[in-house]
C-alpha cells in the first residue's frame, strides 16, 4: 500500500504542475475471493491515467495463469511505452516481477 500511495503522490505532483502522468500496472492484484474493488482495466484516478497491461485486474487462480499474465503484462508494457515515446509524459512502470 505504501508503494501505491507513493506512486499516487508523485502522479498528483505531476498533474498539479500540468504534466501528464500514466501508471502502467504489469500485474493483476485483485482476488475474486476477497472481493473485486477495481474492475476497470484502464481509466483515470485523481487525474492520473492508469492501465493494467496484462489486460485484467483479476489475479489468475493457478501458478501458470499468473505467469502468463505477468509475461503478457511485460510485453504489452513495452508496446505502450514505445507507442507513447514521443509524448512529453512521465511514465511509471510498476514492476513487481521480482516476486515471481
Amino acid at each position: 500500500m505504501a508503494s501505491t500511495n507513493r506512486i499516487i503522490s508523485h502522479g498528483e505532483g505531476f498533474v498539479e504542475n500540468k504534466v501528464s502522468a500514466k501508471v502502467i500496472c504489469l500485474k493483476a492484484h485483485e482476488r475474486i475471493e476477497t472481493g473485486v474493488k477495481n474492475k476497470d482495466v484502464k481509466g483515470e484516478y485523481n487525474g492520473i491515467d492508469y492501465e493494467y497491461s496484462c489486460g485484467t485486474t483479476l489475479r489468475g487462480k493457478t501458478f501458470i495463469k499468473r505467469r502468463i499474465l505477468v509475461f503478457k503484462g511485460v510485453i504489452k508494457a513495452f508496446f505502450l511505452i514505445f507507442k507513447d515515446r514521443k509524448k512529453l509524459m512521465q511514465l511509471f512502470c510498476i514492476q513487481q516481477i521480482l516476486d515471481i
